[in-house]
């Protein structure tokens, strides 16, 4: 199912220049960007180097150094398809730096300096689509797990968690048909009833975040909702409670439980 949503991106050298175009914070993890229109963004910076340097890994893998790749900084841009000025799925390139740097025109300077730096090789674009639960079905000797059942959008960040959580579950349900206390097929129901349900939860989720029919990318009523959504985080934020609150349902998604 298409979500309506369009996403684009790319990545340049972490060099001294890039650095400096980062906040200190902006090396501790993802940034996010939420401005008007419902128009989103995203810069991760990725360091490698303390990595490289640890001996215990180096004198088990001598080549670990050189697997992995070069420190970069990587961006990516979304928004409903609508608010783009041409349809970025037709470009590539140097043609998706320039989308990328019309719909930051009234961003951070550096934020521009950094999509400008940005190796036109490395951009692509997508579109954000994400799986229908599906009902049950008759269970047999095979069956699926991740993006083979419940593809979702990035919205949440759940994708690879609920997949390892299927891993992990159906890892377990095998476990229990080698130890004979479970027949193969009934074993295997069992497995997909709890995965259909826990990873409905997590695609539903998901798509809420990442829907062009939201209120988030409409002119007027968009920009009360933004508004509203970021004096909620400064709130959750400075109340532990309420942070408390809210990463028990993200990790509950994500399937800490």
């Amino acid at each position: 199912e298409d979500t309506g949503i369009v996403s684009l991106g790319g990545k340049l050298p972490m060099t001294a220049q890039s650095k400096a175009l980062l906040s200190e914070k902006m090396f501790m993890g993802m940034s996010m960007i939420m401005a008007p229109k419902g128009l989103g963004g995203i810069i991760h910076s990725l360091e490698f180097l303390p990595s490289r340097e640890r001996t215990e890994v180096l004198a088990c893998w001598p080549d670990f150094a050189n697997a992995i790749p070069d420190d970069s900084i990587g961006w990516g841009l979304w928004a409903a398809r609508v608010h783009f000025p041409v349809d970025p799925s037709e470009l590539a390139g140097a043609d998706l730096v320039r989308v990328a740097s019309d719909l930051t025109r009234t961003w951070h300077p550096n934020m521009h300096q950094l999509i400008q730096l940005t190796d036109p090789a490395t951009t692509q674009c997508i579109s954000i689509r994400t799986s229908v639960p599906p009902a049950p079905w008759n269970s047999d000797n095979v069956t699926l797990l991740g993006d083979a059942i419940h593809t979702m959008t990035p919205g949440r960040g759940a994708g690879a968690n609920t997949a390892l959580r299927d891993a992990a579950l159906l890892c377990k349900t095998l476990a229990e048909v080698c130890q004979g206390s479970k027949p193969l097929v009934d074993a295997i129901h069992a497995y997909e009833a709890e995965m259909l349900r826990y990873s409905k939860e997590a695609v539903l989720e998901s798509r809420k975040q990442m829907n062009a029919n939201d209120m988030i990318h409409k002119p007027v009523l968009g920009r009360i909702q933004l508004v509203v959504m970021r004096s909620a985080m400064r709130l959750i934020n400075n109340v532990p409670a309420f942070k408390r609150r809210v990463t028990e349902k993200i990790l509950r998604v994500r399937g800490a439980n």
